[in-house]
Order: structure tokens, then sequence, then C-alpha cells
């Protein structure tokens, strides 16, 4: 998350005013993120997904998969949901 997390601030001092959204695989918890992104120079938050949360399905069901964006730009998503499709062993995130 190092890179990641210099990536973003990077990207904020170039486009200063262009929301920021990331989306993917982070392998932690909601929670867990939402205190590493805590830490960031760069104001960033998970959007809430409706609905369970649940994206990875091998052995124990856990919500790994998040779409993060700028506080500022939290608004713009106005519904985040998990599809659930048989092709993975993660289900995808989908995001309006």
């Amino acid at each position: 998350l190092v890179e990641l997390k210099r990536a973003v601030r990077s990207l904020r001092r170039k486009f200063t005013k262009d929301p920021i959204m990331i989306m993917g695989d982070w392998n932690m918890r909601r929670q867990k993120l939402e205190a590493k992104l805590a830490t960031w120079s760069t104001p960033m938050t998970v959007v809430q997904v409706k609905g369970d949360p649940t994206t990875f399905t091998r052995g124990r069901n856990r919500d790994i998969d998040h779409m993060v964006i700028c506080r500022p730009h939290a608004g713009m998503v106005a519904r985040l949901r998990v599809k659930h499709w048989d092709l993975a062993d993660h289900w995808p995130l989908s995001a309006k």
C-alpha cells in the first residue's frame, strides 16, 4: 500500500479537483482498510456496499474487495453492490 499511497498523493497534486477512485481486491476487511486510509494525507474513504458486502467466497466469506474514493467526492457513487456471479472466487463490485 505504500506505493499506492504515494501514487494517490501524486495524482491529488496534479488533479486537485478531480475525483480519485480505486476499486479492487484490498485483501482486508472494510474496518482495517478505513484505519489504513486514515493515515494517508489524501482523505480517502471506503464506499459502503448496499446489501451483503461479501466478495470473497473461498473458505470463510469475507468482504475484501472495495471501492475507495476521495472523501469530498464520496457522494458521486449512488449505489455500490456486489454481483453474485459464480465465475471466480471473488465476486465483482458494480457501481452507479
